[in-house]
């Protein structure tokens, strides 16, 4: 996620200098080509490719308002996940005791905080596993995540197994999903302390439904990141967007012609003017392609692009919060890459 205002500008310009090669490329072969070739390019109106394009636009409104909810989605689950994260760490430290007030030992209640951190690491990570993106060393805005090898950045299994001891590091990676086997344990810490009467059945009922929560929470994670979004909207914003942009230039080519006779140009000098098509049209290509790939990079927010939720750092938020809590050393905050947090 951004965390400037503006973009750099060699963000801006790996992205946008495809777009504007190719544009300016086919306006120049529109515009040349007939000059050369001795015949004249069949104009169409601007009022039907008016129309066009405001179905077109429409279109694209939809799709972003779309994978604008999918994003913001997402980053309230996190939000959810980041207190419930505080309230297990509240809960484990002031209501893990025995009726008779004996306290329970601090190793047993920082197991249970460090599982949890392991917990919320290896859901972090299995979100992040499976990419459609692209890994890349430099900045990219769209289609590509930055290779960042530490474990706090969850491109590695270390990123979850640091919290583990001895046994769970050797059993929790073969199972098919870490998070939920992390959260079994957690249940089953929990059913021990019960049955060793150090943990009454109201106290241990209100861990178990922070537990569900966090349940709750992972589950709503995996439906956004397992649930593509609707292929044929993704697919059908970007050629319309294209159709839209190919005739535009058509249509411009009888603009400008107009105008030049309406100024009594000479031929020399409409031949000249002709060519300003050439950066009207690059303009427009980059604004409608730029409105297509943003809806497109918030469509799946768990893929550690730069338009993603800043699940890494959350993640050491929680991490600094809740060892903070237990008075144990915490980390240092995660800083932005390149203005992006990650």
């Amino acid at each position: 996620m951004y965390t400037r205002e503006g973009l750099h500008p060699l963000d801006l310009f790996h992205e946008s200098w495809f777009i504007l090669g190719l544009s300016g490329l086919y306006a120049t072969i529109v515009l040349v080509v007939p000059e050369y070739a001795q015949f004249h390019v069949f104009a169409v109106p601007i009022e039907p490719i008016a129309t066009i394009g405001i179905a077109v636009s429409l279109y694209l409104g939809f799709k972003s308002s779309q994978a604008y909810a999918r994003w913001w989605e997402a980053r309230t689950i996190w939000a959810g996940i980041v207190n419930d994260s505080r309230s297990w760490c509240s809960a484990v430290r002031g209501l893990t005791f025995a009726p008779d007030g004996a306290p329970l030992g601090r190793d047993e209640q920082l197991a249970l905080v460090r599982r949890h951190l392991a917990w919320i690491n290896a859901l972090t990570y299995q979100l992040r596993k499976a990419r459609r993106l692209k890994p890349s060393r430099w900045p990219r805005m769209f289609d590509h995540y930055r290779q960042l090898n530490d474990p706090a950045f969850h491109q590695m299994s270390d990123a979850y197994l640091r919290f583990l001891d001895d046994d769970e590091r050797e059993t929790v990676p073969d199972m098919v999903n870490p998070a939920t086997h992390l959260l079994n344990r957690q249940s089953d810490a929990l059913a021990r302390l019960a049955r060793d009467g150090r943990l009454d059945s109201i106290r241990h009922v209100h861990l178990q439904v922070v537990l569900e929560r966090l349940y709750d929470r992972q589950g709503q994670s995996e439906r956004i990141k397992n649930t593509t979004f609707m292929p044929p909207v993704q697919l059908f914003g970007r050629i319309f967007t294209w159709i839209f942009l190919l005739l535009l230039l058509v249509a411009f080519i009888d603009i400008f012609e107009n105008k030049a006779v309406l100024h009594q140009l000479t031929e020399l000098q409409a031949r000249d003017y002709m060519f300003v098509v050439v950066p009207f049209s690059m303009c427009l290509s980059w604004i409608f392609c730029f409105m297509e790939k943003v809806s497109e990079s918030m469509e799946a927010p768990f893929e550690a692009g730069p338009n993603d939720v800043p699940i890494a750092t959350l993640c050491r938020v929680i991490e600094i919060d809740l060892l903070q809590m237990m008075e144990e050393p915490a980390p240092p905050k995660l800083e932005p890459v390149r203005g992006v947090f990650h």
